[in-house]
């Protein structure tokens, strides 16, 4: 055989196991690779191709529960062919497909918010030739947006709003943005600073008086945003309240003042306290009243003595204080005058027949007033008598040249019977201890033994009006 005959020969053979490959593989032969060497090698391919198979379209989220996917293709000489679908993280939800006659589509639902799943897809031929899985694809699904009530206001301050939004699920693998859509404040930007299961974020250099709205977003582990919350969170940064007006201290009696003031703008309270010295801040003062009203007597007061007062508008619901106060004050009345003392009855001369006269000293302490009232009474009805005052700061024996004096006529039987004068200070007395003496003359012609009659003289002081 010449060499012509010998190629010829070989590339038959060559042919007649390619056919017979072919003529094999239709009854479920799964070898990858025949090979047949006459003097060289013939590769074939798997049947089912592409091997491993491919993503027309790999995995990617429709929602927050639900990833699609789709397979490429494959080709087979032996139709129809199926594919199959895995998902291989074990995540919550997640489940495999069946296989899938003619269907390179599969949807995976039922998963969880914001996790992430991985998938890898294979196919077959009528003849259960089964290809290789493809390369694995990890998704994360969607986070839901923020809902109107997961955005909160936290708290706030005079120039500051802290911003609350709840958390998503898997929050450390999402983020959040808190947009201040009315206000002017600046945007959180994305932000993963979390507390109490919530993103927060403070806004800070706001105004007093002005509306803030904020709105608030997610984006899952794969960086893929939700829309805004539906409605805005407001809240007005409020101003603090206005101190009290008409703040008024008024005397009443030597122990009694009065205030009266009207509830400053914007307060719920009126808190009010008082002092011996002017100008002091809250809390230094002895708390007084922390009441709703307009009005408060202060009594038990002393006599005499200056009261100083500062009033504070505050807000319950806002626990904001206004920053000055309203203030005032005033002086009690002098007390009126007070005897403190009396001394015995005391004789002067005495014997039958001879005039005689007794005096009844007292001690009574002025504290300022212009203008006294004494009253004078005696509880004997054995003598007829007239009577004189004196007064002295030491003694008993000069006429009281500033008393304006009432002389008492000639009467018997005056028991119990008062006989008022008054008098009216000298100018210049202010505060002291005073002495004040009544001397009583008795006519020559009483017995020594009526004189000796035990009786007394009473006194009283007060106040002029």
């Amino acid at each position: 055989m010449g060499l012509l005959g010998e190629i010829i020969m070989r590339k038959t053979m060559i042919l007649i196991s390619f056919l017979l490959f072919i003529i094999l593989s239709s009854y479920s032969i799964s070898a990858a690779t025949y090979t047949e060497t006459f003097g060289g090698s013939v590769e074939v391919s798997f049947p089912v191709q592409p091997n491993p198979l491919t993503w027309s379209s790999e995995p990617s989220p429709d929602s927050s529960s639900a990833i699609s996917m789709t397979a490429t293709t494959a080709t087979s000489v032996n139709t129809p062919l199926s594919y199959q679908f895995n998902e291989t993280s074990g995540n919550a939800g997640a489940t495999d497909s069946d296989w899938q006659s003619a269907d390179t589509t599969y949807t995976d639902s039922g998963l969880s918010e914001n996790t992430q799943y991985t998938y890898k897809c294979r196919a077959k031929d009528s003849s259960d030739n089964i290809g290789n899985w493809s390369s694995e694809v990890s998704v994360y699904t969607h986070c839901d947006a923020p809902g109107d009530a997961e955005v909160t206001i936290h708290s706030s301050g005079l120039d500051w709003i802290k911003v609350y939004v709840d958390e998503p699920n898997n929050p450390s693998t999402a983020e959040c943005y808190i947009d201040c859509i009315s206000g002017g404040a600046t945007d959180s930007g994305w932000i993963s600073t979390r507390e109490n299961s919530h993103f927060y974020h403070n806004f800070t250099g706001l105004s007093q008086g002005t509306e803030y709205c904020f709105k608030a977003k997610y984006r899952n582990g794969d960086d893929v945003e939700t829309s805004l919350n539906s409605n805005g969170e407001c809240y007005t940064i409020p101003e603090p309240p206005e101190p009290p007006t008409d703040f008024t201290a008024t005397t009443q009696t030597d122990t009694e003042i009065d205030l009266s003031w009207l509830q400053g703008i914007g307060a719920t309270h009126t808190y009010i306290e008082y002092n011996s010295t002017g100008t002091w801040e809250r809390g230094d003062g002895t708390e007084l009243y922390n009441n709703t009203g307009e009005s408060f007597s202060h009594t038990g007061l002393s006599p005499d003595t200056q009261y100083f007062y500062q009033a504070w508008s505050y807000n319950s619901t806002t626990g904001l204080w206004n920053d000055t106060y309203a203030s005032d004050s005033n002086t009690t009345n002098a007390q009126p005058p007070v005897n403190t003392s009396v001394s015995p009855t005391t004789w002067i001369g005495g014997s039958n027949n001879v005039e005689t006269s007794i005096r009844e000293n007292f001690t009574f302490w002025q504290n300022g007033t212009s203008s006294i009232d004494i009253t004078i009474g005696v509880n004997s009805t054995n003598f007829t008598f007239q009577d004189y005052a004196t007064w002295s700061t030491g003694g008993f024996n000069q006429i009281c040249a500033n008393f304006t004096t009432d002389t008492w006529s000639t009467e018997t039987n005056i028991a119990d019977t008062s006989y008022p004068f008054s008098t009216v200070l000298k100018s210049g007395f202010t505060t002291g201890n005073f002495n004040f003496g009544v001397r009583i003359w008795m006519p020559k012609t009483l017995s020594k033994e009526s004189q000796e009659e035990e009786f007394e003289i009473v006194l009283a002081v007060s106040e002029s009006t």
